[in-house]
């Protein structure tokens, strides 16, 4: 066997590393870890113009297997802040599929930090993955209330959560119901009607 030159060996690896972060990590997570420490963050983050189609369909893809054992309630701590690291990207790419709604966002961080962001009676950042130490690069607000804090990666380090904002969409959700007595789909479009007062990703 012929001498392969050491540049493109790596070049190969990041490109198999870039096809599907999850499953290489999964089988080689040493070498994952490698690739990221040589690889300066610019490589490694999305593009500024944007997820390819081979990327936003493995997040989307990906996250719907993740949201089919959350409906199976077979989803684990780990498995559910994979799906959060998917959604986090794609609301990035804006192209997070219209079907994940609240309470589906609502149902993954309740996996991750251990209850539902409405139970929360003061500020908390939660730490994800037993404390592991990474610094915060990317901040992405999934629902009113809730920042998503992740490495240079797009990985999940810890999760913020603000009782008050979480309450407010409560409110507005009430306002909404209020003054559009006309729109009969209230119920089933309320993210859409309260992007409308404050956007899906606000902080």
């Amino acid at each position: 066997m012929r001498n392969v030159p050491a540049k493109q060996f790596l070049e190969l690896l990041f490109s198999k590393y870039q096809a599907d972060p999850d499953g290489f990590r999964s089988y080689l997570p040493e070498v994952a870890q490698l690739l990221e420490a040589m690889y300066p963050p610019q490589h490694l983050t999305k593009s500024p113009f944007g997820l390819t189609e081979q990327e936003r369909a493995h997040h989307q893809t990906a996250l719907r297997q993740v949201l089919e054992k959350l409906e199976q309630a077979s989803l684990s701590t780990e498995e559910a802040a994979r799906g959060l690291e998917h959604c986090a990207t794609l609301v990035q790419d804006d192209s997070l599929p219209d079907e994940v709604g609240h309470e589906t966002l609502v149902g993954l961080l309740k996996a991750v930090v251990g209850k539902s962001p409405g139970s929360f009676d003061s500020n908390k950042t939660v730490t994800v993955r037993n404390g592991e130490e990474r610094e915060v690069m990317n901040r992405v607000s999934l629902v009113r209330g809730v920042i998503l804090n992740l490495d240079r990666n797009m990985r999940l380090v810890s999760v913020t959560i603000t009782p008050r904002k979480v309450k407010e969409r409560r409110k507005l959700l009430g306002f909404v119901g209020i003054g559009r007595d006309a729109a009969s789909d209230v119920a089933l479009r309320h993210d859409d009607y309260l992007a409308e007062c404050g956007p899906h990703a606000a902080p």
